[in-house]
């Protein structure tokens, strides 16, 4: 999964992420490797977003919004960003459609200075 010439944390070098147990049976191989694009597409996805939003930033609410994908599915590829060192909650807050406050999600390149890590 992770090549030697890759200078980003992959998503398969998260603490955590479980691609396949050595006893596994080849199918399970199988099915990470079919996976992976996809999960590295939303990625991505949610960093083309929030640049194009730049300060601004989006809430996962307003992630939800534009890409269509479920509330814990955006929540999950938010942390491993936060991971990876590549977004931070700006200490910001936005109403979702409920009227609940949710914090605003910047690429790190755009945070304030006074930016606290995405929990």
């Amino acid at each position: 999964m992770k090549r030697d010439d890759d200078k980003d944390p992959s998503l398969f070098d998260l603490p955590g992420w479980a691609t396949t147990r050595t006893d596994d049976p080849s199918s399970s191989y199988e099915a990470a490797d079919a996976v992976a694009p996809k999960v590295s597409r939303l990625h991505q996805l949610i960093l083309d977003i929030l640049d194009r939003n730049g300060r601004r930033g989006a809430t996962p609410y307003e992630l939800i919004e534009e890409t269509g994908v479920i509330y814990n599915t955006i929540w999950r590829r938010l942390s491993e960003l936060k991971k990876m060192g590549k977004v931070v909650n700006n200490d910001r807050y936005r109403p979702n459609d409920r009227g609940f406050n949710e914090t605003v999600v910047t690429l790190l390149r755009y945070a304030d200075p006074a930016a606290v890590p995405f929990d």
